[in-house]
């Protein structure tokens, strides 16, 4: 497996134990991402985080009857993320803490390879940025999926791939309106302005 630089981790014959997440991050593309993704296990971590991770939090009540739970149109991946925003946009805060640890087997739901995790990221992704991102983020976000279905379909090794981001992409365009009256609902409800909370914007 690989960390988010790209660099290649093998586990050694000691079962030596590597992260999953500290929290999630989201970048200038749209993109969330677990935080120190395969980093060492006894790393210290900042402790004030963008976003949780779906695999292991706990939310206060107050802040859930503040702005709502998971949003199930999503169904999988991005829900935490887009829960994430929510809460950073009525003033909440997302705090690691190290001393809480679950065991997460990533993605045991569908597989990273499925056609449904292919298809349910990159369009969760774009409709999550297209609600609660800033406009230079949503447009990076459409500009990277659209050249990745692109580039996908004439590579010829990822055409599967290409074909089901390209769908996904459909996915939102056919439904736009709805996605820009759903900004336009979080803006009228928000209290913190979006560059405000976009950590990479």
């Amino acid at each position: 497996m690989r960390d988010h630089t790209g660099h290649l981790w093998v586990p050694d014959a000691d079962g030596e134990v590597r992260l999953n997440s500290t929290g999630v991050r989201v970048d200038r593309d749209g993109n969330g991402m677990d935080r120190d993704w395969f980093g060492a296990a006894d790393q210290a971590a900042v402790r004030d985080v963008f976003g949780f991770s779906g695999g292991a939090s706990a939310l206060r009540k107050a802040a859930l009857d503040d702005v709502g739970l998971l949003d199930e149109s999503l169904f999988m991946y991005y829900e935490d993320t887009e829960l994430a925003w929510r809460l950073r946009r009525r003033g909440w805060r997302v705090e690691y803490a190290a001393d809480a640890v679950v065991e997460h087997d990533h993605s045991a739901s569908s597989g990273v390879q499925s056609d449904l995790f292919v298809f349910r990221n990159a369009r969760n992704r774009l409709v999550v940025a297209l609600w609660h991102a800033p406009w230079p983020t949503v447009v990076r976000a459409v500009v990277r999926t659209t050249a990745r279905g692109l580039f996908g379909l004439r590579s010829g090794r990822t055409r599967r791939e290409a074909r089901l981001v390209l769908a996904a992409l459909a996915d939102v365009t056919g439904h736009l309106p709805a996605h820009l009256a759903r900004r336009l609902r979080e803006t009228r409800v928000a209290s913190v302005p979006r560059s405000a909370v976009d950590p990479d914007a």
